[in-house]
């Protein structure tokens, strides 16, 4: 290296210095301590009234380069660690913003907490307030939607006030049919094997279900626009579902089950909320339409009934669940010589069964016919 590119080398290592303003204050602090050295040498005498400022300007200047040689040293270090936090908070701010970009490149709206906790409220006011305002079809998925066919609940409230209003808004409700093998297993996991299925949590609220919405069907026929309607499936939903022309809020099930857990084990889990233009949004509608609308050779259903007469719920379900599937079987192929299926993808209705609320309550025996 030659002399002229050392001088070039040292003048742009001076020059990165002062651009730091931690080496300004030394540099600066090192003048000032030097500036006061000389000062206080030229006033150096023992006999003149000037020896106490000469002495106070040697020490303020030892002082000052004492200082400034500690900045200098400290320089270094302190520029790295400040380097190495803003690389953190950037770092940081990369990731939130990759979060945000990637939840509005795929419709995410929101992420609401679970339905269980301290924030149940901030959940409760975001259903409701797309409820209330929803027109059209309303769809409902879940295992017993206790939260919206329980006297006690709040959205119950809201379902009771579309009715009376007689709101234009057609409510679809899925729940697991308590008659399949499918609530038997979500029953084992939330309350253990040996435990008796019929008085269990989920086959009590699914059969309290049962009894809201015969009597908001019921209500319902005397409506000139509100409707409300329900099919029973024979396999566990893949997740919670609200939906509304507008929006789609949707909490995945699991059957991860974590100590002191209550029975229930849904409701644990954040809601995301997806808008209506979505791929989930598409995605969960088309799923919901699979499951009600599909005939066999997909799915056996029914036209709802437009009354259920009294029935009484309870007991045991072995002998009828067992029979449930060759019915269905013996629907499926009369119907199969009726009926043309536009799509040739459909199942064979053998695995995917839904059935009305009338089909499934004459299948729950009552407490007389069980003895």
């Amino acid at each position: 290296m030659t002399a002229k590119n050392s001088v070039a080398r040292f003048f742009e290592v001076v020059a990165e210095l002062i651009g730091e303003p931690r080496f300004r204050v030394a540099l600066t602090l090192f003048v000032i301590g030097l500036g006061a050295l000389g000062f206080a040498y030229v006033y150096e005498d023992p006999v003149s009234r000037l020896r106490v400022l000469s002495f106070l300007l040697s020490s303020l200047g030892v002082a000052l380069l004492v200082t400034a040689v500690a900045e200098f040293v400290l320089l270094e270090h302190a520029s790295r660690a400040m380097r190495e936090q803003i690389e953190k908070t950037l770092d940081q701010l990369r990731q939130d913003f990759a979060i945000v970009t990637h939840s509005i490149d795929n419709g995410l709206v929101d992420v609401l907490p679970p339905r269980r906790g301290d924030q149940q409220p901030r959940v409760i006011d975001a259903l409701s307030s797309m409820i209330r305002g929803a027109r059209g079809e309303l769809r409902l998925i879940g295992f017993s939607l206790r939260e919206f066919l329980d006297g006690g609940q709040p959205l119950y409230t809201i379902i009771q006030d579309l009715l009376r209003d007689d709101q234009k808004v057609r409510v679809k409700a899925i729940l697991i049919d308590p008659t399949t093998d499918a609530a038997r297993l979500r029953t084992v996991v939330e309350e253990g094997p040996r435990f008796e299925y019929t008085k269990g949590q989920l086959y009590t609220d699914t059969v309290a279900s049962l009894r809201s919405l015969e009597h908001l069907m019921a209500r319902s026929r005397s409506m000139r626009q509100f409707q409300i309607d329900v099919r029973f499936c024979n396999l566990p939903p893949p997740f919670y579902m609200v939906a509304s022309p507008e929006a789609l809020f949707v909490e995945p099930y699991h059957l991860g089950r974590l100590p002191g857990d209550p029975p229930c084990i849904g409701g644990f889990v954040p809601i995301l909320r997806f808008g209506a233009a979505s791929t989930m949004y598409k995605r969960a509608w088309a799923h919901f339409e699979y499951v009600w609308r599909s005939r066999p050779p997909a799915v056996q259903t029914a036209t709802a009934s437009a009354s259920v007469q009294g029935f009484s719920l309870g007991g045991s379900t072995d002998s009828k669940a067992s029979s449930q599937s060759s019915r269905a079987e013996d629907s499926v192929e009369t119907e199969k010589k009726t009926e043309t299926n536009e799509s040739e993808e459909w199942a064979d209705g053998r695995y995917l069964i839904t059935r009305t609320l009338e089909e499934v309550a004459q299948d729950i025996e009552t407490p007389k016919q069980s003895q």
